[in-house]
Parts: C-alpha cells; structure tokens; sequence
C-alpha cells in the first residue's frame, strides 16, 4: 500500500511517469531511467536559464507557489518571477491554483522534486531561511511551516522553538499524530543543544510527556508506553512524575496489557504519598478499582473505588471524583442495581462534561493541565454499555453515538471512537437491526479504527454474517480480527 500510495504521489497520474516509477520502486532517488530523466529534463530545459532559476527555488519550497514566499527566498526581482511563471505555465511544467496561498502549482510532483535536486545546498538552504524569516513576519504564523524551513536552513535553534511552538499548537488542534512528529524532532534537537531546555522553555522530561500523550491519542499505544517511560526514568520534577505514572497505567490498558497496567496499580497505591499528593493517591487508587473490575474482582474494585472517592474529596480533586464514581456504577451494575449503577455513571458523565468545558478554556500554552483520558467519552462509553445491559438500546445508541461526535471533534475517533462504535453496532444487532450494525461498521472500518475498538467492530461484523449465513464474510472478519 505504501509502495502504490509513492508511486501515485510522484507520478500524479501520468501513465508514464507511473510505469516508470513502479519499475524504480517508488523512489524518486531511483529515478536513473534515461527515458524518464530525458522526459522530465526536456521540460525544464525549454525553459530559459533564469526561468529556470526561479523555478528550483520554487521547487525546493514546496509544489504549491506563494508569491510572496518565493519573492522573498528567490534572489531574482519580481519581474522575473512573474515571467518564470508563465513560461512554466507555456511549457506546461505549472499549472494555475486556487488555493489561499498559492497562485501556482507544479503540474507534476516529480518535475517539483527533480528540479529541487537541482539546487545547490546551500542556495536551499538560504531560500528555507529566507522563507522561515517572511513567514515569522505574518499575522497568521504557521508554526509548523515555519519549523520545517528553519529545519531546511539548518537552523537548529530556532528550529527547535518553533517545532516545540508547532507541538503545542497542533496538539490543541487534535492534529496528534502531527504533534508527535513535532516533539519527537525536538526531543532530537534537544540531544545536541545544551541550551535547548531554556530556549523552549520546557524540560526533556515534559517533552517526553507530551509526545507520550499525542502518542496515545494517535493510538500509538505502544509507542506512549516507551516514552512515557523514559519521561519517568529522568528526575527532577516529583509532579510531572506522578502526571505520567498515571496515563502510563492507561496506555497500558489501552494497549491490552492490562494485567502489567494492574501491576503498576498496584506497586502506585502501596506506595507513600507525601503531603500535598493526596490527589495522586486518589488516582492511583481509582485506577487499582477500574483495573480489577476489568478483572471481575468485584468486591474488591468496589471498595478501592469508595477508598478513592473519599481521597478525592478530602483533596478537591475533581476529576478523580468523577473516575472513581464512574467505577463505583460500573460495579453496581455487575452487582445487579442497574438503576443505581446508570444514575451514578451518568452523574459522572455530567461531571465530565463541566471539567472539559473548563479544559476548552486554557490556552494552548497550558495544554499540560488539559486532561487525559478524555472524561466525556470515557463516561460516554460506560454510560452506554450501561444502557446495553439494561437492555436499553435505543438509549446506548443515542449516548454512544454522542459520545462517538465528542470523540471525533477532539481527533480520537479512531481509538475511544471506535469502542463508542462497536457499542452502537453491537446495540443495533441486538435490536435486529442487522444492516444498520453492518453499515456503522463498515464506516467505522474505513475511518481507521484501531486497538480493541476494531476488534469489537469485526467480531460484531463476524456474529452478523454467521447469522445471516455468509460464512466466509463471517470467517474473513474473525481472520482479521485475530491478526489484530
């Protein structure tokens, strides 16, 4: 899939350059063909020498053209410009856009990235610097467009600040994956710069945290676990510490390693907590109470989940409140008091939505007081699969469904979403709405649903077609399941 995906992208349609492409394995650095390589040069040279010129800068920053970008990084007048511009539209090496910021593009993606080969390094790196300086100057800065060309200019400090700035900014946005990529270059930026902590105004430590994080809610659970501990593994800040204990137990969970997630419980609840700590107390003694209700030891979950209630109380901690009551439903609804355990869930679901409404209202800068797991879809999930066993499904539908839209809206439709998925399918299953299920799962398939929600999704898609009596859809989705 990767291989056709490069191959798409650097032929862009062209039957030739595609056949080409495919021949070369997708990699534009392979592209020795001499039929290609005249093709694509016959292009450029039919240009004039300054046209040319003007175009490898182009090039060299990107397919889309901004004008004012290049007329900043090219070293030509905007006389030339405009006129390189045409004769790359003549010579049908451009084409005309749309796009907000750009007035041109290159026709094709590799006559873009053949030309950006041929610029020297160092005039690359003096049109990146050049373009990073004109995009500083903007009212609407892009931090991570800034980031990259300060990366491309070699500017390893200013770098630095802008992809730690690029972090923040596309982790507010719930863009987690770009996030990730923005923290892990600053965590590599920060191995070679002995000032870097000051200059961005974070520890490595804290950097570890938020990639961690941006991990996790990526569905990279696996990747959050290593980072988080390796946050954990260097001291200095006993908060921070405590902050990263607690979602690693949850990355555990959520990666299926419940049994190591429980372990970690276990070792935080037996530990002495200092005065002032009182609220991770609480935590770790809410997640002890989650983890062996996921057990089935019910009795003992319960009485750990009022332990932490009454902490959470004493300490004002809001939020593991709202954890450990959650927990307390969970077990009255095993226990058998389904109306008691839905009236305590759905308290704690209110709950959850006043402490993230508080959340929307912190700056990008206070990101790290921003809380996580998502309370409301965390609540959105229990509340429904409350309803599901009070064999309700019109209300799990219309809560899961809810909880689905939240999830979506803060970027973790593929992972918390999927499980709000699978509990509508599954509702509508057991409602005999067969094609329904089947169509919410498709769609929750083609969006990318990940981890244990994707599984739930096929083993509800396999139960479906074996009861309809297709018996190889049913055997392809226990397949794929199972190579989850």
């Amino acid at each position: 899939a990767h291989l056709f995906e490069r191959v798409w992208e650097l032929g862009d349609g062209n039957p030739l350059f595609t056949e080409e492409l495919a021949a070369a394995g997708g990699r534009a650095e392979r592209l020795g063909s001499p039929r290609l390589r005249d093709l694509i040069g016959a292009r450029i040279t039919n240009l004039p020498p300054d046209a040319q010129d003007v175009l490898r800068v182009a090039a060299v920053l990107g397919r889309g053209i901004d004008l004012r970008l290049l007329t900043a990084a090219c070293p030509h007048d905007r006389t030339a410009i405009d006129e390189a511009m045409q004769r790359g539209l003549d010579e049908q090496v451009l084409v005309r856009a749309s796009d907000r910021n750009a007035s041109y593009r290159f026709r094709h993606e590799l006559v873009r990235s053949v030309m950006a080969e041929q610029l020297g390094a160092f005039e690359a790196r003096a049109a990146h610097s050049a373009c990073a300086d004109a995009l500083e100057a903007r009212a609407d800065v892009d931090p991570s467009e800034i980031a990259y060309h300060r990366d491309a200019a070699g500017d390893d400090e200013a770098a630095l600040r802008w992809h730690a700035r690029a972090g923040l900014d596309t982790d507010a946005r719930h863009a987690y994956v770009a996030a990730l990529r923005h923290y892990e270059r600053v965590l590599e930026l920060l191995e070679a710069s002995i000032e870097g902590e000051a200059v961005i105004g974070a520890s490595r430590q804290r950097i570890l945290q938020r990639a961690s994080t941006a991990a996790a809610r990526a569905g990279m659970h696996d990747r959050a676990i290593e980072l988080a501990r390796r946050s954990l593994a260097i001291t200095g800040d006993d908060e921070l510490a405590e902050l990263v204990r607690s979602r690693l137990r949850w990355y555990l969970w959520e990666a299926g390693r419940s049994d190591e997630a429980l372990d970690e419980a276990r070792r935080a609840v037996s530990r002495t907590y200092p005065t002032g700590s009182e609220r991770w107390q609480a935590n770790a003694t809410a997640h002890l109470a989650g983890l062996l209700l996921v057990h089935d030891e019910i009795e003992d979950a319960r009485e750990h989940a009022e332990t932490a209630l009454r902490l959470a109380q004493a300490a004002g901690a809001t939020e593991e409140e709202v954890l450990a009551n959650g927990i307390i439903g969970g077990c009255l609804l095993l226990e058998g008091d389904v109306d008691a355990g839905i009236g305590r869930i759905d308290q704690a679901l209110e709950a959850a939505r006043r402490i993230e409404e508080e959340d929307a209202r912190l700056p990008a800068d206070r990101l790290d007081d921003r809380r996580f797991p998502v309370g409301v879809v965390l609540a959105s999930t229990q509340l429904a699969g409350a309803y599901e066993v009070a064999d309700r499904p019109d209300d799990a539908i219309r809560i899961a469904e809810a909880g689905y839209l939240r999830a979506a809206e803060q970027g973790v439709a593929r992972t918390y979403g999927a499980t709000l998925r699978a509990t509508t399918a599954r509702a509508m299953y057991r409602a005999g709405s067969w094609s329904q299920a089947l169509a919410t799962i498709e769609a929750a398939l083609r969006e990318g649903a990940s981890g244990s929600g994707r599984v739930s999704l096929l083993a509800i898609s396999a139960l479906i077609h074996a009861a309809r009596g297709a018996a190889l859809e049913a055997d392809e989705a226990i397949r794929l399941a199972e190579e989850d």
